[in-house]
């Protein structure tokens, strides 16, 4: 039981078929009505969920897989995750429901749309380590010695010191769970030890530090229901830990290696739904880089497990470590690619242009997909979406949704007798399209009390524990909201098609596309054929192209940028688009250049399917000419390369170098897929034997087979297109 191989099989289904021990505690009917009851009490809501939470924690029955080394699993129910719903729910049939009815028929036509986020967080995780459970609540009631505190501070601190508490009681039954069940899996009895640990005092080993992560991130998931997104530094957090363990003689590098593994399985296997990212490397404020020797430990497990989860963001600077370069590039040629390059400089210069200090911004984390946050920032990455390809859309129909019958828009009262009117009214629409966002995620956000609160999130916030006040009421450092616009490629390629042919060559009239793309290209195939053909595509190192596209991010960056919202902080913007594109290709009618209706929009910063015919070079040169410091929620340019192309250790060295140049050039984010039509052919017909090739989708990694024919095809088609 103690070889990971024999484990994997049994671990990797840890979440999805848990062996309950039904005597450990309630059911989840007996649970919720303890929790119902609670809720009765005439206490604040914030309270109220603490002291659920607490219950939970006390009293649902756990589990502890014998075949584990980390245990963290509870059978909550998901009431917190079902109240919070249910708190939203009734807010937009109340507070909410003018707003969301002014806007409702632009998002039902995906023009844009705003909502609530509390999906993307990153806690601070040393403050949790150095502190530990029993830590925080020691502080918390510290805090409630204070006489000068007011009562929604009062209710704050007994909130964490509630559910800090109530996690060290967690920690102590889970160590109980796991000692009963030691002559089973000997393993245990390390595992219970360490929960023994945690159960009265912060982390002191390696070992111990993992295991409070994984326990930490159950908590904060499932419990306040605020999902966390990043496991933060790996490599920093850990190696101090690492490096006394292996001084004491406490661990040695292989049991570091084999904790590791099971570490990274269980994130991989964890019920969420995975693709659960952490960072390594970055530099200090001098500059140095903070590789260290657990940075390629964790590298060599990560690789060698052949996984597509989790994820690992690199933060890249120009004195990055140079095997990490080389390690890391060589994992992607051979297919795990589940990796993304940060750009530090680029990252650090638009958090400070967003208005956090420069440490804060040094100290970034990295949310979600590829989400930057400043340190003690709160920045709800991924609030509201805006369709730029929709913009042109309506401008070209004079409001007029086609797919939907309805008139969005009034009618335009100046004619678009010149390209510049014409531009003028697309950003008028893009324009209206932000204002519409920001007003629905205001409108949320100033009822954000009424349906969350979150006391592991924001005990885990410095700022939000130091003045009492929950992270979710303005509690942060930087309280910010993020709006994302995208199907760039797709809305630059149709201006494009519409200034070369409208107004430059006068091949057809505004009223003739437009009435042909009504037709969704049916009355005018020729038409279609010369909009997919012309050489104005962004992609191709085309200036008028390329100029475009950075006008209308810059554009939309003025719209965005530091408006403020409904928490006392400000919006930013972001340009990626990750699988929302397919939905809101759905709702968009055909476009200019040469696309059909309902077909997926482009995918963030690329070029659109099979338009970017001047080779990789010139994509990246398209691409790194976008203000990248303008964009502070961040963007990501998905590079394809065919398998021929990073051959050998000159092809190994080429795909390095595009690395650096595009880093060098000031793209803020950059994934690799090394890919082969033949091979994604074969696995298609027989995914089976192909079960574990990987694709980098978007901003997460998946199994090609996973993916929906649509999908497959697209990838198929790229890999054809870069052959």
């Amino acid at each position: 039981m103690n070889n990971f191989e024999n484990a994997k099989e049994i671990l990797e289904n840890e979440y999805t078929s848990p062996n309950w021990n039904e005597k450990s505690g309630l059911c989840p009917d007996e649970l919720l009505q303890e929790c119902v009851r609670i809720e009765s009490n005439p206490i604040s809501r914030q309270l109220a969920k603490a002291q659920v939470i607490e219950c939970i924690l006390k009293n649902a029955q756990i589990e502890v897989n014998p075949y584990t080394l980390f245990a963290d699993n509870i059978r909550h129910g998901h009431i917190s995750e079902k109240k919070r719903m249910s708190n939203q729910a009734e807010v937009e049939k109340c507070e909410l429901k003018h707003v969301l009815d002014k806007y409702a028929d632009f998002i039902a036509a995906c023009a844009f749309d705003g909502n609530s986020d509390f999906g993307h967080t990153c806690p601070d995780w040393k403050f949790l380590l150095d502190n530990g459970f029993s830590g925080i609540a020691e502080l918390a009631g510290k805090k409630l010695l204070d006489p000068s505190l007011k009562e929604n501070q009062k209710d704050f601190y007994l909130c964490v010191k509630t559910v800090y508490s109530a996690a060290a009681v967690f920690a102590r039954r889970l160590a109980d769970e796991a000692n009963s069940k030691k002559e089973q899996s000997p393993q245990l009895e390390k595992t219970a030890k360490s929960l023994y640990t945690l159960s009265k005092s912060a982390p002191k080993t390696f070992f111990e530090a993992l295991s409070l992560i994984c326990i930490y991130y159950e908590l904060q998931c499932y419990l306040d229901s605020a999902w966390v997104r990043s496991l933060g530094g790996l490599d920093s957090l850990l190696w101090p830990y690492y490096e006394n363990d292996i001084k004491t003689g406490e661990m040695t590098e292989d049991e570091a290696r084999k904790y590791l593994k099971y570490f990274m399985w269980k994130m991989r296997a964890h019920k969420f739904g995975a693709n659960i990212p952490f960072y390594l490397c970055g530099a200090d404020e001098n500059g140095n880089d903070l590789t260290n020797p657990l940075t390629h430990i964790i590298l060599e497990e990560y690789i060698a497990l052949d996984t597509h989860d989790p994820k690992i963001h690199i933060k890249y600077h120009k004195n990055i470590d140079q095997k990490v370069l080389k390690t890391v590039a060589e994992s992607i040629r051979n297919g795990r690619n589940s990796f993304l390059f940060m750009n530090d400089e680029v990252v650090e210069n638009a958090l400070i242009k967003s208005g956090a200090e420069k440490k804060d911004a040094h100290n970034y984390e990295i949310v979600g997909c590829y989400e930057p946050m400043a340190k003690g920032e709160l920045p709800c990455t991924c609030n509201g979406r805006i369709n730029i390809a929709k913009a042109v859309e309506l401008t070209l129909s004079d409001g007029f949704d086609v797919l939907s019958g309805k008139q969005l828009i009034e009618k335009g009262k100046k004619p678009l007798d010149t390209f510049d009117a014409f531009m003028d009214a697309v950003k008028e629409k893009l324009r209206f399209f932000a204002d519409g966002s920001m007003d629905i995620i205001t409108s949320y956000e100033k009822n954000y009390d009424k349906i969350q609160s979150a006391p592991f999130l924001s005990a885990a916030t410095p700022a939000s524990f130091e003045k009492g006040v929950d992270v979710y009421s303005s509690g942060a450092k930087y309280n910010n909201s993020s709006i994302n616009a995208f199907g760039l490629a797709t809305a630059v390629d149709s201006i494009m098609a519409v200034k070369t042919l409208v107004y430059d060559e006068k091949v057809v009239t505004l009223e003739q596309l437009s009435q042909t793309l009504a037709n969704n290209w049916q009355t005018d195939s020729a038409l279609q054929l010369k909009c997919k053909n012309l050489d104005y595509k962004y992609g191709n190192n085309c200036d008028e192209a390329d100029n475009m596209a950075a006008e209308l991010c810059d554009y939309l960056a003025e719209c965005i940028n530091g408006k403020p919202n409904g928490r006392g902080g400000h919006y930013r913007f972001g340009t990626f688009s990750i699988d929302w594109r397919m939905a809101f290709g759905e709702g968009t009618g055909a476009t200019a250049d040469g696309r059909f209706a309902k077909e997926p929009l482009s995918k963030n910063m690329c070029a659109s399917l099979g338009a970017d015919s001047n080779g990789v070079t010139a994509l990246i040169n398209s691409v790194c000419k976008v203000d990248y410091t303008n964009i502070p929620n961040g963007t990501v340019l998905d590079l394809l390369l065919h398998e021929s192309a990073v051959k050998g250790d000159d092809g190994l060295n080429a795909l390095i170098g595009i690395i650096k140049v595009c880093m060098n050039k000031g793209l803020i984010a950059l994934q690799i897929n090394v890919l082969n039509s033949k091979t994604l052919r074969k696995a298609q017909q027989n995914p089976q034997a192909y079960k574990n090739l990987q694709v980098r989708l978007c901003g997460w990694n998946v199994y090609f087979v996973n993916l929906s024919r649509e999908e497959q095809e697209e990838f198929i088609k790229q890999t054809d297109h870069m052959a």
